[in-house]
């Protein structure tokens, strides 16, 4: 890999990155490297089909690299797979390091299955200092102050922590947008 290959990506120019390393690929097929690389651009890029062809080569590759199992499991959730996404977070290994990123993609899967009793319980998991898990709880709160005779009183819990995960991680848009919503929401 040369220096520029990697500025590429350093750059967010995932599909030049891409191009080139698909020809390296083809150069140097056995290339750890490029096939981590290219898993890697595919998945910003949102080709999250060839993100996965890529993680699958690498579990092959290395299959004792708890890390591709992960990235393998993150590409099934970004891709709708839900079901593979859980089989594939149980794959990893019980590494201290990847087990809180474990349970924070177990927790959004459930999410994204409004399945809220098993989101909390992984959530309950994860280290409550973490911003992620604040922010996590913060969407539970806000899915349940949605539902059909909740207290109105949850959207302002919902806000509360939306705030709190803010103040945590500073000002990221994504969650003044969930701040906003909730009062938006909390109007109707």
């Amino acid at each position: 890999m040369c220096s520029s290959d990697l500025s590429m990506i350093r750059d967010g120019r995932y599909q030049e990155a891409i191009n080139v390393l698909s020809t390296k690929q083809f150069e140097f097929p056995n290339s750890r490297a490029a096939q981590s690389l290219l898993a890697y651009c595919y998945y910003y890029t949102s080709d999250f089909q060839m993100a996965l062809q890529c993680y699958e080569q690498l579990m092959k590759m290395c299959p004792d690299v708890e890390e591709y199992k992960l990235h393998y499991a993150q590409a099934l959730f970004k891709a709708g797979l839900y079901e593979p996404a859980v089989k594939a977070c149980q794959s990893v290994a019980d590494v201290p390091d990847l087990m809180g990123k474990v349970q924070l993609l177990q927790a959004a899967i459930k999410y994204e299955q409004d399945d809220l009793m098993n989101t909390k319980a992984f959530i309950e998991q994860c280290p409550p200092d973490e911003a992620e898990t604040s922010i996590n709880h913060a969407c539970v709160t806000y899915k349940e102050a949605l539902q059909p005779g909740a207290e109105p009183a949850m959207f302002e819990k919902a806000r509360m922590r939306f705030q709190e995960a803010m103040n945590q991680t500073g000002f990221q848009a994504e969650l003044a947008y969930a701040i906003g919503q909730i009062g938006r929401a909390s109007c109707r």
